[in-house]
């Protein structure tokens, strides 16, 4: 196989490999026990099932994607702060919202007008 991490990306898949047969092998532990008539209180079953579980919280773990993006936590709290100073606002929002639009409130006004001021001065004039 090709391998354009020198390396790095064979030792996750590796892992990522170790921990799906983890997850085989509990799983088919837990298809025992219960092949077996145990009950859901029986301690064995009840262990087998909580590795089971921790198997694929960390599988799931391992393979969250990773945040490329390094703004993404600033957008929510920008969004958050010019809602709060009523930049803008989803429109008709105290009956329900409409999905898509949005109301400026005097700041947002302003800060649109200078905007289009200005792309006026650059472009058209």
């Amino acid at each position: 196989a090709f391998d354009i991490y020198g390396g790095k990306e064979r030792v996750a898949m590796s892992s990522v490999e170790e921990v799906q047969q983890e997850i085989k092998k509990f799983g088919d532990i837990v298809k025992a026990l219960k092949a077996d008539k145990k009950p859901k209180d029986d301690p064995e079953l009840v262990a087998a099932v909580e590795n089971l579980n921790k198997a694929k919280e960390k599988l799931a773990e391992m393979s969250k994607p990773v945040e490329t993006n390094p703004f993404a936590r600033q957008r929510a709290e920008l969004d958050d702060i010019t809602k709060r100073r009523f930049f803008y606002r989803p429109a008709f929002d105290i009956y329900g919202g409409c999905a898509g639009f949005y109301t400026y409130g005097p700041p947002g006004a302003a800060l649109k007008a200078n905007i289009i001021a200005l792309w006026r001065r650059h472009f058209v004039i």
